[in-house]
This record gives C-alpha cells, structure tokens and sequence, in this order.
C-alpha cells in the first residue's frame, strides 16, 4: 500500500508543475491519478490473504469499486456520489495549486512577502492555496456528506432491528424441512434393512423364504417409490436456501454474504427485505441530479482553468459558483432518497 501511495503522489505532483503540460490535460490526468487511486484503497480494503502452495500467504487484490460497497456488501449511491465529489473537487484543487505554485518556484512570485516580480502584480498578498470555495459549493459537499452519514445509521439502525414475521416463518419451513430430511433419511436405511433381507432370504429356498420375499418386495418398491418422489438432495438444498434466507432475514436490511455479491444494480435496487427487487425511485433521482451537477460544474470548472493567466499569479482563486435552486433540488432529492431507505417505500 506505500507504494501505492507514493506511485500516487510523485506523479500528482510532477504532472501539476509541468507548465509545458496543458492545464486542462494535467487536470485530466489528475483525475485519472486520483480514480486509480481510490481504486487501489478499495483494492485493499477488500481484498484478503491466502496461502499459498509454498505455505507462505500472498495478497488477493479485492475489487476495484470496494470503495464504493458499504457494509451490507453492496454498491451504495451514497458513497459513488462523495466519491465523485472528493475525485472532482481534489483533482481541480490540486492543479489549480500546484499550477500557483508554478510562479513561486520561478521566483517570479516571493510567497512570503507577498511581492511580484512584475510592476502588475507587485504588492499583491499571493497564496498557492489562495482557492475560494463557493458556499452553494460547500453546500453541495455538505449535503453530500450528511446523507452518506444518515443513510449509514439508518442502515445500521435497521439491521438491529428483527423481523419477527419473516423470522417465524422460516423457522417453521426449516423445521418442517428438517423433519422431511429426517423421514426421508429413515425411509433409506429402511431401504438398506430390507435389501439386507430380501438378499439373504434369496440364498435360501424354502417355503418360508418365499413367503418372506413376497412380504419384502412390495415394500421395497414402496420405499423407492416414495424416495424418488423425496430426493433426499432436493431437501438437504432447500434447507441450505431455508437457512441462508434466515441469516439474511434477521434484520430488515437486504445483506450480501460477501463483497464479490455487490453489483452495479445495486445502486438502483432497494435496501430493505421488503423492498429488494425492485427499483428505488428515489435512488434514480438522486443519481440524476448527481450526473447533472458533476458535469455541470465540471464544465465551469473547464471554463475556470481556461483563465490560467489571469488567475496563477493573482491574490486569490474563487472557484465558479452555481445555482442556489440546484442546491434546493439536491438537497430535496438527498431528503426523499433518506426517507425511503427509512420507510422502505
């Protein structure tokens, strides 16, 4: 993993001081840098030791997307949408202030005193890290945040919770089930005796011999009769569908057993037991109105960096702010999302 970080960060920082670079492809490559490097976290958060032949254990990468799975080992909106916002704002941030920095290390800037080297400029109080962030900006972000917050309590919340009627209802059919494994494990060593009988009553040719497989056989066609109506396999099957049913019903959240479960539909597909299967509208809306703001403030912050000389030497950056009734919408939309993981809707 420190190789990791430091195959991260040498590059971040090289390809933002590259002034022959581009702005706008150093900001493309950032973001590459910084989506592999969630990849990688995720890479080893959910991946696991074997051993190996040799006796000695190695590292199983997990998924790429671990990131994006939360606890109940699915894909979780909550978390693709902070993602994208750490991604988009940190990339931007960091290119912006490696490319001030630029002047600095030129000496065409003294970041101390504050002082230019150009009569333009001289005086101004110049800061590579002078970026303003817009408040609908942090509004988003904190918006952002809170639901991944809240959705993880209700989640947690939830999976406390017992489902007393589905619970009841399985342990009855595993009873019932257990009972039919059991009748059927008696009909087959009833099977086994009597094959046993009927084989030793072949050897022998009397009277009474006859009149024992006369009594034997019928019942053993009976027995097999009533075994292929009975597949013992099909029962020990069920009972595992039965019990692992059981394990996922004793809280109100749909659980995956383990991550290599999560799927992308699960950004989509209820949370709960009783919303499972089906599409969560008010997931869809809320992954719209992501799109629609990660993009949209994706192009003004393109815009942005096409204005790199007016801003790399000047007192200060404000990233491009947006409109107040997006902040309203997704705030609504984040609202409506929690509400429903709440009810189940």
């Amino acid at each position: 993993m420190v190789g990791s970080i430091i195959v991260f960060i040498v590059p971040v920082v090289f390809i933002g001081l590259s002034s022959w670079i581009p702005i706008h492809l150093r900001w493309i490559i950032t973001i590459a840098l910084y989506t592999w490097f969630m990849g990688v976290v995720g890479q080893h958060v959910t991946g696991s030791e074997i051993e190996g032949n040799n006796g000695r254990k190695r590292f199983v990468p997990g998924r790429f997307a671990g990131v994006l799975i939360d606890s109940s080992n699915k894909m979780s909106l909550s978390r693709l949408q902070i993602t994208l916002w750490t991604i988009l704002i940190f990339s931007v941030t960091t290119v912006i202030g490696l490319d001030r920095s630029i002047p600095v290390l030129e000496g065409r800037v003294s970041q101390s005193a504050g002082e230019t080297s150009s009569a333009e400029s001289a005086g101004e109080q110049h800061g590579a890290l002078n970026i303003v962030f817009p408040g609908e900006l942090l509004a988003a972000l904190g918006i952002s945040t809170t639901s991944l917050a809240a959705a993880s309590l209700i989640k947690s919340g939830k999976t406390e919770t017992k489902s007393n009627k589905v619970t009841m209802l399985l342990d009855d059919q595993i009873r019932l089930t257990q009972k039919e494994i059991e009748d059927i494990e008696g009909l087959i060593q009833e099977r086994t005796k009597i094959t046993e009988e009927i084989e030793k009553w072949s050897l022998v040719d009397t009277e009474e011999a006859r009149a024992k497989l006369n009594l034997l056989r019928p019942k053993l066609l009976t027995i097999e009769s009533e075994l292929k109506k009975r597949p013992l396999d099909k029962a020990q099957e069920n009972l595992k569908q039965l019990q692992t049913l059981q394990d996922e019903s004793r809280a109100d959240i749909r659980v995956n057993k383990n991550i290599s479960e999560a799927k992308w539909s699960d950004l989509f597909n209820g949370d709960l037991i009783s919303n499972f299967g089906k599409v969560d509208v008010a997931k869809v809306q809320m992954f719209y109105f992501t799109v629609l703001l990660i993009f949209t403030y994706g192009t003004l912050l393109w815009g942005l960096l096409s204005q790199e000389p007016a801003w790399q030497l000047s007192a200060a950056v404000e990233l491009p702010p947006f409109s107040d009734s997006l902040v309203g919408l997704l705030g609504i939309s984040h609202a409506g999302y929690l509400a429903v993981k709440q009810t189940g809707g």
